[in-house]
């Protein structure tokens, strides 16, 4: 039996509709997808999960070559999206219970991933759309982020519950809730504790453009800041102060 290889080479599974529920409770209702593989390649496509909370669906192709890193692509959409029902499987998801949906198109390696598309919304208000690169994701010291926001748009009640899913300790200003809806686009890239923002930032009190460095080794930041018709007295509630 130890001489015995039961693997192929080469190889195609298909899944048309597969369910179960396990001990955790967790019930898929229909399962899909197409897996091949070869020697260096495996590939899942034509993904379609439907779970209590959640609906997947997409493509996941990797390819082994010699004396390469290991290439991934991946296109991948959840609409509805719960992390939370995956808890059975990674228990501190138990906390992102709020329904949001993704859209994402990725590729890369362990040394860098090309994001080509990420939309993503999340509680009432909460969109996100960007682009962009990770490079050096094995070097620490070198490891860079490089993303261009094509639009990020909030409010003070979504980012109070974002904020305190990853950090109950973290308090907002109060009076956050003037800005009304908060929308930004722009380009943020940086590395380690050295970062640069710059870009637009629109609110319900008036408009923001910037260029911003900023050093978290010492929590120092250098750039610029200009403001348009923004009502500085209606976000400190100090209505002397004017627009």
């Amino acid at each position: 039996m130890e001489d015995l290889d039961i693997r192929p080479a080469h190889g195609a599974v298909e899944l048309k509709d597969v369910h179960f529920r396990t001990l955790d409770d967790l019930t898929c209702h229909h399962a899909a997808m197409n897996l091949q593989w070869t020697d260096d390649s495996l590939s899942i496509s034509d993904l379609n999960l439907k779970t209590t909370l959640n609906q997947l669906s997409g493509n996941f192709a990797l390819s082994f070559k010699e004396n390469r890193p290991v290439q991934m692509d991946l296109d991948f959409k959840g609409f509805p999206l719960n992390p939370s029902e995956f808890d059975v499987l990674v228990p501190d998801l138990e906390k992102w219970d709020q329904s949001a949906w993704i859209n994402l198109q990725a590729s890369g390696n362990t040394e860098h991933i090309d994001i080509q598309q990420l939309d993503l919304g999340y509680g009432a208000m909460t969109r996100l759309s960007l682009n962009g690169h990770l490079d050096h994701l094995k070097n620490e010291q070198l490891r860079q982020v490089n993303v261009m926001v094509n639009n990020i748009t909030t409010n003070r009640m979504d980012l109070l519950d974002l904020v305190s899913r990853l950090d109950a300790e973290v308090k907002l200003p109060h009076n956050l809730s003037s800005l009304g809806l908060i929308q930004f686009s722009g380009v943020i890239n940086g590395k380690s504790n050295d970062w640069r923002a710059y870009g637009d930032l629109y609110t319900g009190i008036g408009d923001v453009k910037g260029d911003v460095d900023i050093d978290l080794d010492d929590d120092s930041y250098s750039g610029f800041v200009v403001t348009e018709q923004f009502d500085l007295g209606a976000y400190y509630h100090t209505p002397d102060w004017g627009g």
